[in-house]
């Protein structure tokens, strides 16, 4: 099960780099290899990321059935059987993978509801998780056609991030402000980008 986890943090890597194909490729070595020995959540795990890559790819139908696929396992769970290293993989994340899948496919209405299923599950101790599924719900209001929510969203997001810098933290930041571009005469896009340009070192760059 742990080579299965790792081959599944490749895949999630691959999928963060644009290389949709390769992702899929070792989500489902996880599964293969994992398949009748490794516990339901890591199963469930596995294929949340092979769903991750097929949104990448633009594949609605692929990307549900494994998104299904991973509920299904998810349904099955006993925390009491399963490895500690996977305690972080809850409801709550599941649903994040959701919500990013359907964030990627240009979807924002199943968007938003799993993004509201998975603020809604998150303690709120997790501020980095939330901020990122504030982040991904602010794309989601874009795709909607609601620029000056998006940027009222994510600035809440940033407000919970905090000190966070990671390069992923910042690519959400950078694919945010690019989804924006066409709307910096609104006023609260403009407050948002302002923000970003105060706290961040060019995180368009």
């Amino acid at each position: 099960m742990l080579g299965g986890l790792l081959l599944a943090d490749m895949s999630h890597q691959a999928n963060y780099l644009g290389r949709y194909d390769q992702a899929i490729q070792l989500a489902r070595a996880a599964q293969e290899g994992c398949r009748g020995v490794a516990t339901a959540t890591p199963m469930a795990l596995f294929f949340a990321m092979e769903a991750r890559a097929h949104a990448g790819n633009g594949d609605e139908a692929a990307c549900v059935h494994a998104l299904l696929e991973a509920e299904r396992h998810f349904a099955k769970r006993n925390v009491d059987d399963d490895p500690s290293w996977v305690s972080y993989f809850d409801a709550a994340e599941l649903a994040s993978e959701g919500a990013h899948c359907y964030r990627d496919l240009r979807k924002p209405t199943q968007a938003m509801e799993f993004v509201g299923q998975a603020v809604g599950l998150c303690d709120p101790m997790y501020v980095r998780t939330l901020a990122f599924d504030r982040l991904v719900q602010a794309a989601s209001y874009v795709h909607m056609g609601e620029p000056g929510q998006a940027a009222t969203v994510a600035l809440e997001a940033i407000d919970l991030a905090g000190a966070l810098k990671s390069q992923r933290y910042l690519r959400y930041i950078r694919d945010l402000q690019a989804d924006l571009a066409a709307h910096e005469g609104d006023s609260r896009v403009a407050a948002f980008n302002a923000v970003v340009a105060e706290k961040y070192s060019s995180p368009a760059a």
